[in-house]
């Protein structure tokens, strides 16, 4: 499958870090419209999954939120989650979601990964959008 970058909203994104806190993804994608009306016709899948396995303090844990908003800057939503999990869980390959996106979707989509927890000494992400259900194009 072809992957469009702009529909890439984290690619090998590190996870490493020292401070207990939200990051976003390092892209947001935008849909093109206020409403994009996602429920008509072909679904459109979010997929989030590990890159490299996540490391550190056994104490340490992370959520996965995908977001929406119609303004990219602020307002953002939930619209998917993954419940707190230890890193020990977070291994290389392992899909965090594959869901298809709501109908009531709005225009700009980000992911949100919070670390609660002293630290986090290895691990990536990869979060993409695609037409592909169990998607591993990355």
């Amino acid at each position: 499958m072809i992957l469009d970058a702009k529909l890439l909203m984290s690619d090998a994104q590190s996870m490493i870090h020292t401070t207990a806190a939200t990051y976003a993804s390092s892209s947001v994608v935008d849909l093109g419209v206020a409403s994009p009306n996602i429920g008509a016709g072909e679904p459109i899948f979010a997929n989030c999954r590990v890159g490299t396995a996540f490391g550190g303090s056994a104490s340490t844990t992370w959520s996965f939120k995908l977001q929406h908003s119609a303004s990219e800057s602020t307002g953002y939503t939930d619209l998917l989650t993954y419940s707190a999990t230890t890193y020990t869980n977070l291994t290389a390959g392992k899909k965090i979601f594959n869901q298809s996106l709501p109908v009531t979707c709005s225009r700009y989509v980000k992911m949100l990964y919070t670390m609660a927890g002293s630290a986090t000494s290895a691990g990536t992400v990869d979060a993409w959008l695609s037409l592909e259900h169990n998607d591993s194009s990355i």
